[in-house]
């Protein structure tokens, strides 16, 4: 990258990667292991060696393919990796309806319509 932005005669982008975030509960042992899946620690771990490559920032992605993951309840609300966190308040929007829940959202209808 650094080469290609020289020949351009631009500065080097700033590292800032999306992964795939895994949680386990025991640690991935196999060599093939990606970065983002494991236990925490192993996850932070790979934040950091990410953070000495030279990224700013890190996009942690939870989406695991299946689109039925993301019907329901805000994932968000829910106790990430089984942290023992308290549940964070429902996230409000603004729909033109006035202010809902991410829960509420769907059963929201617009006047006029």
């Amino acid at each position: 990258m650094r080469s290609a932005a020289e020949e351009q005669g631009r500065p080097v982008p700033a590292l800032a990667p999306r992964v795939v975030l895994r949680l386990t509960d025991t640690p991935v042992t196999r060599p093939d292991r990606p970065v983002g899946e494991g236990t925490i620690d192993q996850v932070m771990a790979d934040i950091e060696q990410l953070r000495l490559l030279g990224s700013e920032s890190v996009l942690l992605d939870p989406y695991n393919g299946d689109p039925a993951e993301t019907y329901g309840a805000d994932p968000l609300s829910r106790d990430p990796g089984g942290l023992g966190l308290p549940p964070s308040p429902p996230r409000r929007l603004h729909t033109g309806a006035g202010l809902v829940s991410r829960r509420q959202r769907c059963s929201v209808s617009r006047p006029g319509r």
